[in-house]
């Protein structure tokens, strides 16, 4: 085994490329034939140690991409992922991303493993959101958002809003109908808590 260590000021890969076939810039293929017990197989590793005090507004990006375009296409995916397992191999957990954040210290004015910012001049003419979350298949999912708790701490609160009041929190008094309800499912634990359901009621304006 022949093992090298390259220092690199910094590593510029310059690509053009025209057609109308699909194409890879770059590509690895990998193929794991190991049968590890423990460990974490990766197919691309980055290590990232910040070690010296920083002007004050400076960012570090582990790994960022910046995407533009300048003319029409059908879907841009700043990051896609796409899984498919041959027959039911999988023993364990199925994530297509996983994050892990260990304690940061309390220095920290902001702590959230997902960012989402957006400057929104003009909004999307079918959809427009945040989040989609969409099923493809014949079966339903358990649930669309889990809330998995250690004991009883997880969050003080469900949802925080800060700033003005958006437009989707109306302070009104229900005086129609109720027409339907979302279900929130609250599931035994291992302490021996009560499996309940609970329901929010919907109402007509």
């Amino acid at each position: 085994m022949i093992r090298r260590s390259i220092t690199v000021n910094k590593l510029m890969i310059t690509k053009s490329f025209k057609g109308t076939a699909a194409i890879d810039v770059g590509k690895m293929t990998i193929v794991d034939s190991s049968s590890i017990t423990s460990g974490i197989n990766r197919g691309f590793y980055i290590s990232y140690t910040h070690s010296v005090n920083a002007i004050a507004g400076g960012e570090i990006d582990c790994l960022a991409i910046d995407v533009y375009a300048t003319a029409n296409i059908g879907s841009i995916y700043g990051i896609s992922i796409y899984m498919s397992p041959t027959g039911n191999v999988f023993t364990g957990n199925v994530f297509a991303i996983g994050i892990y954040m260990e304690d940061v210290g309390n220095a920290a004015s902001s702590v959230c493993p997902i960012d989402i910012g957006r400057v929104t001049t003009n909004t999307g003419s079918a959809r427009d959101c945040f989040i989609r979350c969409k099923q493809h298949g014949g079966a339903d999912a358990k649930t669309v958002f889990l809330i998995e708790t250690t004991g009883t701490k997880m969050a003080t609160n469900l949802i925080t809003i800060c700033g003005q009041v958006p437009a989707f929190l109306n302070a009104i008094t229900p005086s129609g109908s109720i027409v339907g309800s979302l279900k929130v499912l609250h599931e035994a634990t291992p302490s021996g808590a009560t499996k309940t359901t609970y329901y929010i009621p919907l109402y007509t304006s």
